[in-house]
């Protein structure tokens, strides 16, 4: 059986600035493939920042989140794993017509592979 390598990545992003932070994701995938890795993970909601949120009123938090697989930072996310041949783990805002969820995307070289919306973790998954 072949061997395959995970790599993990957390970075310090900018709040609301989804460009800035895709750029960091594509350096930190770039590493990561020239280390020989074939996934990486980020941490949740690394594409559009997530504490800040908080203070967002729901129309400004629409406006930064955006629809799965159709939104642009997907997309990003699609060509920077088919240019290193990976599959990348990274989260964001995501949203329907009514609301919005956290949202961990796993892009590969073509498309999404999942994507999974969370708005609530009952304790007892925690405990």
């Amino acid at each position: 059986m072949d061997k395959l390598k995970i790599s993990t990545a957390q970075f310090e992003n900018h709040s609301g600035d989804k460009n800035y932070n895709l750029s960091v994701i594509e350096n930190l995938t770039r590493k990561a493939a020239e280390d020989n890795s074939k996934v990486i993970a980020f941490h949740e909601c690394c594409i559009t920042g997530y504490t800040f949120a908080r203070r967002l009123s729901k129309s400004q938090l629409l406006d930064l989140a955006e629809f799965v697989p159709e939104g642009e930072s997907t997309e990003r996310l699609i060509q920077i794993a088919a240019k290193y041949d990976m599959v990348i783990l990274a989260g964001l805002f995501e949203k329907t017509r009514k609301t919005t969820f956290t949202t961990p995307i796993f892009a590969s070289t073509k498309k999404v592979l999942l994507s999974n919306t969370v708005n609530f973790i009952p304790l007892s998954v925690l405990i």
